[in-house]
Protein backbone atom coordinates (compact mmCIF):
# COMPACT_ATOMS: atom_id res chain seq x y z
CA UNK A 1 0.00 0.00 0.00
CA UNK A 2 3.02 2.77 1.21
CA UNK A 3 5.17 1.57 -2.48
CA UNK A 4 1.35 2.11 -4.44
CA UNK A 5 0.80 5.54 -2.64
CA UNK A 6 4.24 6.83 -3.93
CA UNK A 7 3.87 5.90 -7.40
CA UNK A 8 0.53 7.44 -6.95
CA UNK A 9 1.89 10.61 -5.77
CA UNK A 10 4.38 10.30 -8.54
CA UNK A 11 2.23 9.82 -11.39
CA UNK A 12 0.22 12.65 -10.09
CA UNK A 13 3.79 15.09 -10.22
CA UNK A 14 4.51 14.15 -13.54
CA UNK A 15 0.83 14.51 -14.77
CA UNK A 16 1.35 18.42 -13.67
CA UNK A 17 4.59 18.64 -14.75
CA UNK A 18 2.98 17.46 -18.57
CA UNK A 19 -0.17 19.76 -17.88
CA UNK A 20 2.06 22.90 -16.87
CA UNK A 21 4.99 22.22 -19.84
CA UNK A 22 1.67 21.95 -22.34
CA UNK A 23 0.02 25.37 -21.12
CA UNK A 24 3.34 26.75 -21.63
CA UNK A 25 4.09 25.36 -25.04
CA UNK A 26 0.66 27.16 -26.10
CA UNK A 27 1.15 30.36 -25.33
CA UNK A 28 4.72 30.70 -26.61
CA UNK A 29 3.16 29.12 -30.08
CA UNK A 30 0.13 31.50 -29.66
CA UNK A 31 2.61 34.31 -29.48
CA UNK A 32 4.36 36.09 -32.16
CA UNK A 33 6.96 38.21 -30.44
CA UNK A 34 9.56 36.34 -28.17
CA UNK A 35 9.30 39.54 -25.07
CA UNK A 36 6.07 39.06 -24.62
CA UNK A 37 6.75 35.28 -23.41
CA UNK A 38 10.15 35.30 -21.36
CA UNK A 39 8.47 34.32 -18.59
CA UNK A 40 6.78 31.23 -20.01
CA UNK A 41 10.47 30.27 -21.93
CA UNK A 42 12.03 30.91 -18.18
CA UNK A 43 9.86 28.80 -16.89
CA UNK A 44 9.86 26.17 -19.37
CA UNK A 45 13.40 25.69 -18.85
CA UNK A 46 13.03 25.07 -15.40
CA UNK A 47 10.86 22.15 -16.13
CA UNK A 48 11.42 18.60 -14.90
CA UNK A 49 12.89 16.83 -18.16
CA UNK A 50 12.10 14.56 -18.83
CA UNK A 51 8.93 14.93 -19.47
CA UNK A 52 6.63 11.88 -20.34
CA UNK A 53 3.49 12.89 -22.05
CA UNK A 54 4.55 14.88 -24.75
CA UNK A 55 5.25 14.04 -28.10
CA UNK A 56 7.89 14.54 -30.28
CA UNK A 57 5.90 16.48 -32.50
CA UNK A 58 5.10 19.26 -29.33
CA UNK A 59 8.72 19.43 -28.77
CA UNK A 60 9.92 20.88 -32.28
CA UNK A 61 7.21 22.90 -32.56
CA UNK A 62 8.28 24.54 -29.41
CA UNK A 63 12.07 24.67 -30.96
CA UNK A 64 10.42 26.11 -34.16
CA UNK A 65 8.97 28.41 -32.26
CA UNK A 66 11.05 30.11 -30.40
CA UNK A 67 13.63 30.11 -33.28
CA UNK A 68 11.25 32.13 -35.11
CA UNK A 69 10.34 35.02 -32.32
CA UNK A 70 13.52 35.00 -30.18
CA UNK A 71 15.47 38.00 -31.76
CA UNK A 72 19.11 38.37 -30.13
CA UNK A 73 18.55 41.48 -28.43
CA UNK A 74 15.57 40.11 -26.57
CA UNK A 75 18.14 39.34 -23.81
CA UNK A 76 15.70 37.33 -21.07
CA UNK A 77 13.55 35.52 -23.78
CA UNK A 78 16.70 34.54 -25.53
CA UNK A 79 18.25 32.61 -22.04
CA UNK A 80 14.93 30.93 -21.47
CA UNK A 81 14.70 29.62 -24.80
CA UNK A 82 17.79 28.67 -25.35
CA UNK A 83 18.03 27.06 -21.55
CA UNK A 84 14.98 25.09 -22.74
CA UNK A 85 16.26 23.89 -25.70
CA UNK A 86 19.65 22.45 -24.28
CA UNK A 87 17.52 20.85 -21.33
CA UNK A 88 15.00 19.56 -24.67
CA UNK A 89 17.84 18.35 -26.75
CA UNK A 90 19.90 16.84 -23.28
CA UNK A 91 17.48 14.89 -21.81
CA UNK A 92 14.65 13.89 -23.88
CA UNK A 93 16.58 11.03 -25.40
CA UNK A 94 14.13 9.69 -27.95
CA UNK A 95 13.55 13.00 -29.26
CA UNK A 96 15.47 13.53 -33.13
CA UNK A 97 15.91 16.94 -34.30
CA UNK A 98 15.57 17.22 -38.43
CA UNK A 99 18.50 18.74 -40.74
CA UNK A 100 16.20 21.37 -41.18
CA UNK A 101 15.42 22.99 -37.67
CA UNK A 102 18.54 21.92 -36.51
CA UNK A 103 20.26 24.34 -38.80
CA UNK A 104 17.45 26.62 -37.39
CA UNK A 105 18.70 26.29 -34.04
CA UNK A 106 22.39 26.88 -35.16
CA UNK A 107 21.14 30.17 -36.82
CA UNK A 108 19.53 31.24 -33.72
CA UNK A 109 22.79 30.22 -31.14
CA UNK A 110 24.97 31.64 -33.61
CA UNK A 111 22.77 34.97 -33.97
CA UNK A 112 23.00 35.47 -30.27
CA UNK A 113 26.49 34.77 -29.86
CA UNK A 114 27.52 37.09 -32.83
CA UNK A 115 25.15 39.78 -31.23
CA UNK A 116 27.00 40.00 -27.66
CA UNK A 117 30.19 39.41 -28.86
CA UNK A 118 33.07 42.05 -27.35
CA UNK A 119 33.91 44.53 -30.31
CA UNK A 120 36.78 46.06 -28.75
CA UNK A 121 40.03 44.24 -27.20
CA UNK A 122 39.02 44.80 -23.22
CA UNK A 123 35.06 45.29 -23.87
CA UNK A 124 33.08 42.52 -21.11
CA UNK A 125 31.04 40.11 -24.00
CA UNK A 126 27.34 41.66 -23.05
CA UNK A 127 24.80 39.79 -21.14
CA UNK A 128 26.82 36.72 -19.46
CA UNK A 129 23.73 34.83 -18.28
CA UNK A 130 22.60 35.09 -22.26
CA UNK A 131 25.99 34.00 -23.79
CA UNK A 132 26.14 31.20 -21.39
CA UNK A 133 22.71 29.86 -21.96
CA UNK A 134 23.38 29.54 -25.99
CA UNK A 135 26.76 27.70 -25.57
CA UNK A 136 24.90 25.15 -23.21
CA UNK A 137 22.22 24.77 -25.87
CA UNK A 138 24.85 24.98 -29.10
CA UNK A 139 26.86 22.34 -26.37
CA UNK A 140 23.80 20.02 -26.24
CA UNK A 141 23.24 20.31 -30.12
CA UNK A 142 26.98 19.19 -30.99
CA UNK A 143 27.36 16.48 -28.18
CA UNK A 144 28.89 12.94 -29.83
CA UNK A 145 28.97 14.05 -33.56
CA UNK A 146 29.20 18.07 -35.02
CA UNK A 147 29.36 16.92 -38.64
CA UNK A 148 25.45 18.22 -38.70
CA UNK A 149 27.24 21.95 -38.50
CA UNK A 150 29.01 21.67 -41.30
CA UNK A 151 27.05 24.68 -43.25
CA UNK A 152 27.74 26.91 -39.90
CA UNK A 153 31.62 25.86 -39.51
CA UNK A 154 33.29 28.91 -40.91
CA UNK A 155 30.77 31.22 -38.73
CA UNK A 156 31.48 29.00 -35.62
CA UNK A 157 34.87 28.19 -36.17
CA UNK A 158 36.33 29.73 -38.99
CA UNK A 159 39.92 31.23 -38.73
CA UNK A 160 38.80 34.52 -40.03
CA UNK A 161 36.36 35.73 -36.96
CA UNK A 162 34.92 32.30 -36.01
CA UNK A 163 32.63 33.18 -33.06
CA UNK A 164 33.52 31.40 -30.83
CA UNK A 165 37.33 31.71 -31.31
CA UNK A 166 36.57 35.03 -30.97
CA UNK A 167 35.00 34.40 -27.50
CA UNK A 168 38.06 31.87 -26.67
CA UNK A 169 40.81 34.69 -27.87
CA UNK A 170 39.41 37.28 -26.23
CA UNK A 171 41.00 38.40 -22.73
CA UNK A 172 37.80 40.21 -21.11
CA UNK A 173 36.04 36.02 -21.56
CA UNK A 174 35.32 34.66 -18.13
CA UNK A 175 36.54 31.27 -17.58
CA UNK A 176 33.55 29.67 -17.25
CA UNK A 177 32.16 31.21 -20.86
CA UNK A 178 35.23 30.14 -22.16
CA UNK A 179 34.66 27.05 -20.76
CA UNK A 180 31.39 26.25 -22.38
CA UNK A 181 33.49 27.70 -25.73
CA UNK A 182 35.91 24.37 -25.43
CA UNK A 183 33.02 22.29 -24.59
CA UNK A 184 31.12 23.44 -27.87
CA UNK A 185 34.64 23.35 -29.83
CA UNK A 186 35.04 19.64 -28.82
CA UNK A 187 31.52 18.69 -30.20
CA UNK A 188 32.01 20.39 -33.61
CA UNK A 189 35.02 18.88 -33.91
CA UNK A 190 33.66 15.52 -32.76
CA UNK A 191 32.51 12.92 -35.63
CA UNK A 192 30.36 9.83 -34.75
CA UNK A 193 32.30 6.27 -35.32
CA UNK A 194 36.06 5.24 -35.40
CA UNK A 195 37.62 9.37 -34.63
CA UNK A 196 40.91 7.37 -36.03
CA UNK A 197 40.23 7.61 -39.58
CA UNK A 198 41.27 10.84 -41.01
CA UNK A 199 39.02 13.22 -43.15
CA UNK A 200 41.14 14.96 -46.51
CA UNK A 201 37.85 17.01 -48.05
CA UNK A 202 35.93 18.31 -44.57
CA UNK A 203 34.67 20.99 -44.20
CA UNK A 204 36.08 21.91 -41.16
CA UNK A 205 39.63 20.81 -42.50
CA UNK A 206 40.53 24.13 -43.91
CA UNK A 207 40.14 25.54 -40.22
CA UNK A 208 41.60 23.29 -37.74
CA UNK A 209 44.80 24.59 -38.06
CA UNK A 210 43.58 27.65 -36.47
CA UNK A 211 41.64 25.75 -34.01
CA UNK A 212 44.53 23.99 -33.17
CA UNK A 213 47.06 26.89 -32.57
CA UNK A 214 43.77 28.89 -30.84
CA UNK A 215 43.67 26.02 -28.71
CA UNK A 216 47.40 25.53 -27.75
CA UNK A 217 47.17 29.61 -26.88
CA UNK A 218 44.14 28.63 -24.30
CA UNK A 219 45.76 25.59 -22.79
CA UNK A 220 49.58 27.56 -22.73
CA UNK A 221 47.84 31.15 -20.66
CA UNK A 222 44.41 29.92 -18.93
CA UNK A 223 42.27 32.41 -17.60
CA UNK A 224 43.33 33.68 -14.11
CA UNK A 225 40.83 33.61 -10.68
CA UNK A 226 39.86 30.22 -11.22
CA UNK A 227 38.71 28.29 -8.27
CA UNK A 228 39.41 24.53 -6.98
CA UNK A 229 36.12 23.54 -9.00
CA UNK A 230 36.73 25.94 -12.31
CA UNK A 231 39.96 24.62 -12.50
CA UNK A 232 40.02 21.35 -13.14
CA UNK A 233 36.97 21.80 -15.29
CA UNK A 234 38.45 23.88 -17.76
CA UNK A 235 41.20 21.96 -18.30
CA UNK A 236 39.35 18.80 -18.88
CA UNK A 237 37.34 20.87 -21.36
CA UNK A 238 40.43 22.10 -23.15
CA UNK A 239 42.19 18.45 -23.48
CA UNK A 240 39.03 16.95 -24.83
CA UNK A 241 38.88 19.95 -27.35
CA UNK A 242 42.32 19.44 -28.36
CA UNK A 243 42.05 16.10 -29.10
CA UNK A 244 39.41 16.21 -30.75
CA UNK A 245 40.28 18.73 -33.02
CA UNK A 246 44.09 17.28 -33.53
CA UNK A 247 42.05 13.66 -33.96
CA UNK A 248 40.20 14.96 -36.68
CA UNK A 249 42.76 17.12 -38.44
CA UNK A 250 44.83 14.38 -38.75
CA UNK A 251 48.05 15.81 -38.03
CA UNK A 252 49.99 18.77 -35.95
CA UNK A 253 52.07 21.47 -38.19
CA UNK A 254 55.66 21.49 -37.27
CA UNK A 255 55.41 24.81 -35.44
CA UNK A 256 52.83 23.43 -33.33
CA UNK A 257 53.74 20.25 -32.25
CA UNK A 258 56.50 21.41 -29.64
CA UNK A 259 54.06 23.77 -27.72
CA UNK A 260 51.89 20.20 -27.49
CA UNK A 261 54.34 18.39 -26.27
CA UNK A 262 55.70 21.17 -23.92
CA UNK A 263 51.66 21.10 -22.65
CA UNK A 264 51.35 17.72 -22.43
CA UNK A 265 54.30 17.75 -19.90
CA UNK A 266 53.56 20.43 -17.97
CA UNK A 267 50.37 18.75 -17.42
CA UNK A 268 51.66 15.87 -16.45
CA UNK A 269 54.28 17.89 -14.30
CA UNK A 270 51.91 19.68 -12.45
CA UNK A 271 49.32 16.81 -12.36
CA UNK A 272 51.61 15.11 -9.57
CA UNK A 273 50.70 15.79 -6.03
CA UNK A 274 54.12 16.52 -4.57
CA UNK A 275 57.47 17.81 -6.18
CA UNK A 276 60.55 16.44 -7.15
CA UNK A 277 61.74 17.20 -3.37
CA UNK A 278 58.93 15.59 -1.54
CA UNK A 279 57.30 19.13 -0.42
CA UNK A 280 53.76 19.82 -1.12
CA UNK A 281 52.32 22.15 -3.38
CA UNK A 282 48.84 23.56 -5.01
CA UNK A 283 48.92 21.49 -8.29
CA UNK A 284 46.20 23.25 -9.60
CA UNK A 285 47.99 26.98 -8.50
CA UNK A 286 51.57 25.32 -10.01
CA UNK A 287 49.81 25.08 -13.46
CA UNK A 288 48.09 28.57 -13.29
CA UNK A 289 51.39 29.91 -12.41
CA UNK A 290 53.53 27.73 -15.17
CA UNK A 291 54.81 30.13 -17.51
CA UNK A 292 54.27 28.95 -21.55
CA UNK A 293 57.08 28.95 -24.15
CA UNK A 294 57.39 32.44 -25.98
CA UNK A 295 58.67 30.52 -29.28
CA UNK A 296 58.76 27.22 -30.72
CA UNK A 297 62.50 26.47 -30.14
CA UNK A 298 61.86 27.39 -26.47
CA UNK A 299 58.77 24.59 -26.48
CA UNK A 300 60.82 22.24 -27.85
CA UNK A 301 63.77 22.89 -25.43
CA UNK A 302 61.02 22.56 -22.57
CA UNK A 303 59.23 19.33 -23.75
CA UNK A 304 63.09 17.63 -24.41
CA UNK A 305 64.31 18.73 -20.55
Amino acid sequence: RIGSFFLSRRAMSFSRATQQFKALSREVLSSRDGAAVAGPLQQLAAANYPLVGVSNQEFLQLLSKGCAICRPEQTAACEGFALTAAAVLHKQHELVVPQELFEKLLLFCCGVLRHCAPQAQHTDPANSGEVQAVLRALGAMTYGDGTRCSKFVVELLGQEGGVLLVYLQHPAVTAQVKKAVLTCVAGICTRPGNLETKEKNSVLQPHLPAVVRALLRQMQAPPEGMDVWLAPQFLSAGLRALQQAVSRFGSVQDAELPHLLALLKSLMFYGLDRDLDGRGYDPLQSLMQAQSPTSPSQAAAAAAA
